[in-house]
Order: structure tokens, then sequence, then C-alpha cells
């Protein structure tokens, strides 16, 4: 399975940083000297990308920096964000992590 981290653009990676440090989708625009609308291009793509396009109730912005956070500490493999189970999966994975 091609790992969903290594999907992503420079780019992304690079609003995924930022995304991970609190910043908002107008003050990443400024850091990376680009319009708020192709951050929020960005945004959406890597959403797509990391399997968070339909997350009804929960923050995707929060799910992808927990997701990454989780990849990052678990190297045999990351939680799959499909599924009825999801939410409450990458959560207790998390906490577990």
């Amino acid at each position: 399975m091609l790992d969903a981290l290594a999907r992503l653009t420079a780019r992304e990676r690079e609003v995924l940083e930022r995304m991970a440090q609190g910043l908002t989708n107008a003050s990443i625009a400024q850091a990376l000297h680009v319009s708020q609308s192709a951050v929020e291009k960005h945004v959406n793509s890597l959403f797509d990308k990391l399997g968070l396009s339909h997350t009804n109730g929960y923050s995707r912005r929060v799910l992808a920096v927990l997701w990454v956070a989780y990849s990052k500490g678990n190297k045999s493999g990351v939680p799959s964000l499909t599924g009825s189970s999801t939410k409450t999966g990458i959560w207790r994975s998390v906490l577990r992590w």
C-alpha cells in the first residue's frame, strides 16, 4: 500500500506542517507567499489524499495533524481512514500511541 504521505506534494506537506503549528489558512498563505485560495486548494487536496473528504462531525484539520503524528510514531503502519469506525479507531489509536 502506498503511504498516503508520500502522495502529498511538497507544497501540501508544507501546508500540513503549518496546519500542525496551528496556523489559519490566511497565516499559511502569508508564510508561503501564496493566495489564501491556493492554500484552500492545497488543504482540500491533502484532505482527499489522506482520506478525510467526508468526516462529518470531526475537524478534518485536527484529524490530518493527528494522522501525521500517529504515522510518524507508528512505523509498522497507519490506521485506515475509511470505514464506519474510522473516527473512533483513529482516536483510540492516537490515545494508545
